[in-house]
């Protein structure tokens, strides 16, 4: 039987007391095998003069671009696939907190599947109460329920968050990279949705225990996230339904975008433009780059 190995794979950008933090613990974490690698995906607060830089279990990379979400972490697949002996990969937020059993619950999940995509359930750091644990895909709509509370047992759903996720290299190999053209937000959607046409089983364990505070690595609701959301919504329209569906998609979703844009120029009119924008840009396939700032990192 071949050794597990995992390679984990944590993107940085932002504080780096969020990545220092959630390596920390990581190293309490002492089965199966694993290293880390940490990505810095051209972050203003560069991981390069890190306390952990003489560990050789954890390795460091630089993207010469901020390359979202998908690129950074297909340039750590990249990087795992190019040394031997890595058995699993393990995607994790650089601002999430694992309890120290997380891994192990995920790898014994994994070996009753013979390939499969595996997921924590994620807790708020601050009430310990579950926020994230997978749920129901709406394939029309490109649009996910949440499951209304974990499951008591590891359970198969149709959605997996992006914010950890534990596969074989045997799955990768079945369901491939992360497409970079959603750059972030919507990525684990089409990932979700690539597994389910190809019956990839997405499965939730409810052992496995990470702490996430939602929006923490991203700022929330701001232009950046709003406008990524909503063209890539249209771009996951364009990219898995027939030239009919895109059609009917698109007269339900452009009510939605109007909504939302009427809703907002009363709350908080700012915001309310970028609705627009991220629906434009989803249709034209294309990504504004100099009117965003990066998001906001916060504690």
């Amino acid at each position: 039987m071949t050794p597990v190995k995992i390679g984990i794979i944590v993107l940085h950008y932002g504080k780096v007391e969020l990545t220092d933090r959630c390596i920390t613990s990581l190293l309490n974490v002492n089965e199966p095998p694993f290293e880390i690698l940490v990505v810095d995906n051209k972050s203003p607060e560069s991981f390069q003069n890190s306390i952990y830089d003489k560990d050789k279990s954890i390795h460091k990379i630089y993207s010469e671009s901020n390359l979202g979400f998908s690129g950074g972490n297909n340039l750590g697949i990249k990087f795992f696939l190019q040394q031997e002996g890595f058995t699993h990969i393990l995607f994790l937020n650089n601002d999430t907190i694992v309890d120290k059993k997380f891994l192990d619950v995920l790898y014994r999940a994994s070996l009753e599947f013979e390939i499969g995509i595996f997921a924590p359930v994620l807790f708020n750091p601050e009430t310990s109460q579950p926020n994230e644990f997978g749920g129901e895909l709406d394939s029309f709509k490109m649009y996910f329920y949440e499951l209304t509370k974990p499951p008591a047992e590891n359970s198969k759903v149709t959605f997996l968050c992006g914010g950890c996720l534990f596969y074989s290299i045997k799955t990768f190999f079945k369901l491939g990279f992360w497409d970079e053209q959603f750059f972030m937000y919507s990525e684990d959607m089409d990932y979700s949705i690539r597994a389910n046409k190809l019956e990839i089983p997405l499965v939730v364990c409810p052992k496995a225990i990470v702490y996430h505070k939602k929006g923490g690595s991203s700022g929330g609701l701001a232009p950046f996230a709003i406008y990524y959301i909503h063209r890539n919504r249209v771009l996951l329209a364009k990219k898995h339904h027939s030239k009919i569906k895109i059609i009917l998609f698109l007269l339900y979703y452009t009510w939605i975008i109007l909504l939302k844009m009427l809703k907002w120029f009363f709350q908080k009119r700012e915001l309310s433009k970028w609705f627009w924008f991220g629906y434009i840009d989803g249709l034209q396939k294309k990504r504004r780059k100099k009117e965003f700032l990066p998001p906001i990192y916060t504690d």
